[in-house]
């Protein structure tokens, strides 16, 4: 029905506006249900009540055309726009007689325009909404559809940026309301779509405590490192200003520290792009709290006179469905700082860098961390929504996949950035076995494959957009880096592999051939141009280089693997990037090093996740090294925690099934690990696995699988049919490592 409505603009003023429709009732209906949207984002109340809960709805999306000259570097692209909208039942707040609509809307990305460093991305300088609220009743249908004959007035937030944060005051509160005429407008040119990925709300309240003093202002501690708003409580005088800053780190001396989350940069205003919220009291008791922005953080400031501060930890409604335990240290807490991580990055539909900075799409961290956070959490309408965001961004004409998405600038590499739209695609398909989906995205990875074919030279991934970057393994620590059409390279063949899968799976036979002879060109160049017979190692072996190879299928020298696994032996840390990363313990515990990642996995020097843990850090960083300038809140070095459910509790989906209908239960066990215990929610229903090793001679294992699944058990030469339902095994364990 909200195809019938029109697009109601308000003007360009920086106040937020709330539009105002009123509507009579000769009798509450039977049904009364509302679509609506508002750009960037809504509040709706109705009666002055508010809907719901939700919170930084619609999702962002590519909402419209616009120019995309005024870029990092520009891009002449033709793709898809959308916009999303929400469904409510509201026939619980509707009465007899007169009623009310009340839209109050903030600018979200629709119109940011403060942070400018990756280009000038807002899409309009008017607010937007559109509605429709259908009743039935006594056999008749009866629709109130935004038509022009609203008006808006200004409400008592005067400023609202993402980046930044919002002013609110209060005194506006008392003043008269000046209606003004709202305007039918064309509206964006995306496609309406009704959203079914989860929103943002409240999951929580922080009580922080006081970490300085300082004459002017308190800084207080959260305690972690998280992603909220604050909720002040104030009765100050009228007029009186309550001023709230954000940071991750403090300086010697306990005030804050902005590098981390974006300070160093300046915003389109020339202000420093630092996160700060301004309430202005009334001289009445009031509670303030942002409406449309979300801060990330662990330490903030409180300048002016307050009664009390706590914060909201806000951020995508999704679960953990997964439970991981063990007598490992870094293994615990590898888990606990990935989920903390991955949730703090997910807002409004898309799984960002960081929350603070930059708080992209990027589709490298996310092609990284998309099967973990598909294991670990109830993710799936979340990452649908991301997944057609890829697709979206994809330009119709060349192929070409964009480094964010949605599109907001941003620069990546051909492969390790754009072949989110192979691997995404795939991880979704086999997580949750949907081929409807798999059938959509097939054609757009097939496109982006004739794109990067036509970006090689010599069979391999050299280039990507004129004046654009090529980047391989991002992040790692100093030291020598890997060539990038290396990296790249060896990235296409994985994505091949798994293409070349899915083409099967739909009987595309030719495009499976095809993909054969692609690999086998891009195979036969990487060992030409990168391969030392003298030594048996990948571009010098350098870092993850090695890795790289193993995955893209060269295991005909076993010093390749030998030279990896005496290198990280050695070195147990990451020294690698965070693409490499998400390579390398998965690669060593297929290769039977299981003791080599595992030394990775629970070491404490610099590069490793319990080095983090010793710095009192909750979420991941960055750089594992903790260089300044880079932000404490990125979950991309954490996509190898899929490693603890596919190898250490031995979780696996046997090749060519999808949706956990056949599995296989495999663990490899660490020599220094004694038990682990975990389990994750398929499609088909919880997959429990608990073992121990009992006096070094016997493993002892319980494991439940649903009734549905067929589920083999293998550990060394043992193997066993798994009946639904819980499952005991005592088995001799000297065969561990065959």
């Amino acid at each position: 029905m909200i195809e019938k409505a029109k697009w109601i603009a308000c003007g360009t003023e920086p106040e937020l506006p709330v539009i105002v429709r009123t509507f009579d009732l000769d009798a509450v209906p039977e049904t009364a249900d509302i679509e609506i949207t508002g750009l960037g984002f809504f509040q709706l109340f109705i009666n002055g009540q508010s809907v719901t809960d939700e919170m930084l709805v619609p999702c962002q999306s590519d909402y419209s055309s616009r120019d995309l000259s005024d870029l990092l570097y520009p891009l002449d692209v033709r793709t898809h726009h959308r916009v999303y909208y929400r469904s409510y039942p509201v026939r619980g707040l509707l009465r007899e007689g007169s009623n009310e609509i009340r839209i109050l809307l903030g600018n979200g990305w629709y119109r940011q325009t403060e942070r400018v460093v990756e280009g000038h991305m807002a899409y309009g300088d008017r607010l937007l909404a559109r509605y429709a609220l259908v009743m039935t009743g006594e056999g008749r249908t009866q629709t109130v559809l935004s038509d022009g004959s609203e008006s808006y007035y200004l409400s008592h937030i005067v400023y609202s940026q993402l980046f930044i944060g919002e002013v609110q005051d209060a005194r506006k509160l008392h003043e008269a309301k000046i209606y003004r005429p709202v305007e039918v407008v064309g509206g964006p040119d995306g496609e309406l779509t009704l959203s079914t990925c989860p929103p943002d709300r409240i999951v929580r309240t922080v009580m922080p405590d006081v970490a300085a003093r300082h004459e002017d202002y308190v800084v207080f501690d959260a305690g972690e490192t998280l992603s909220g708003i604050p909720v002040v409580h104030a009765s100050g005088p009228y007029g009186a200003r309550i001023r709230i800053r954000y940071a991750e780190r403090l300086n010697e001396d306990g005030t804050l520290n902005f590098t981390s989350t974006g300070g160093a940069h300046r915003c389109g205003s020339g202000r420093p792009q630092i996160q700060e919220d301004v309430f202005i009291c009334d001289g009445t008791t009031r509670v303030f709290s942002p409406r449309f922005v979300w801060h990330a953080f662990r330490y903030f400031s409180v300048e002016g006179e307050h009664c009390e501060v706590l914060i909201s930890e806000l951020h995508a409604d999704i679960r953990r469905t997964s439970t991981f335990h063990s007598r490992s240290e870094g293994l615990d807490y590898l888990y606990t700082i990935y989920t903390t991580t991955q949730l703090a990055n997910m807002h409004a539909g898309v799984p960002s860098d960081c929350p603070h900075r930059e708080r992209l799409g990027y589709t490298g961290d996310g092609q990284v961390t998309a099967e973990a956070a598909m294991l670990l959490l109830d993710s799936k309408e979340f990452y649908r929504k991301w997944l057609t965001d890829i697709l979206d961004g994809q330009d119709d004409r060349t192929g070409h996949v964009r480094h964010t998405a949605p599109f907001m600038g941003g620069g990546g590499g051909p492969c390790g950035w754009g072949g989110a739209i192979v691997e995404v695609s795939y991880r979704f398909w086999r997580q949750y076995g949907e081929r409807k989906m798999l059938e959509t995205c097939f054609p757009h990875m097939r496109k982006w494959v004739d794109y990067i074919e036509t970006r090689m030279d010599g069979g391999l991934v050299t280039r990507e957009e004129p004046k654009g970057w090529c980047l391989g393994d991002w992040a790692a620590m100093e030291g020598p880096n890997l060539p990038e059409p290396f990296v790249n390279t060896c990235i296409f063949v994985h994505d091949l592999t798994h293409l070349r899968g899915m083409a099967e799976v739909l009987g595309c036979t030719e495009e499976a051939e095809r993909d054969d002879r692609l690999i086998g060109i891009c195979r036969e160049a990487l060992h030409r141009t990168y391969y030392d017979p003298g030594t048996g190692d990948y571009a010098g072996g350098v870092k993850a280089a090695n890795a790289f190879a193993l995955e893209a299928g060269f295991t005909d020298d076993p010093r390749t693997l030998e030279n990896l696994v005496a290198h990280y032996t050695a070195h147990p840390w990451f020294d690698c990037g965070f693409i490499g990363a998400d390579r390398l313990i998965d690669i060593l515990f297929q290769m039977g090093a299981a003791d080599t990642a595992y030394g990775i996995l629970s070491g404490r020097e610099k590069g490793t996740f319990l080095y983090l843990k010793d710095r009192k850090q909750s979420t991941l960083w960055e750089y594992m090294d903790g260089r300044e300038g880079s932000s404490y809140n990125h979950p991309m070095f954490g996509g190898c925690v899929r490693s603890i459910y596919r190898h250490i509790l031995g979780i696996r989906q046997n090749p060519g099934s999808c949706g956990y209908t056949s599995v296989l239960i495999a663990p490899k066990i660490p020599s220094a690990l004694e038990a682990a215990s975990g389990s994750i929610l398929t499609p088909e229903g919880p997959i429990k696995v608990n073992w121990r090793v009992e006096n070094s001679t016997h493993l002892i294992c319980h494991i439940s699988v649903p009734q549905s699944a067929h589920a083999v058990f293998r550990f060394g030469r043992f193997e066993k049919r798994l009946h639904g339902g819980d499952n005991r095994l005592d088995l001799p364990y000297e065969d561990k490592n065959l």
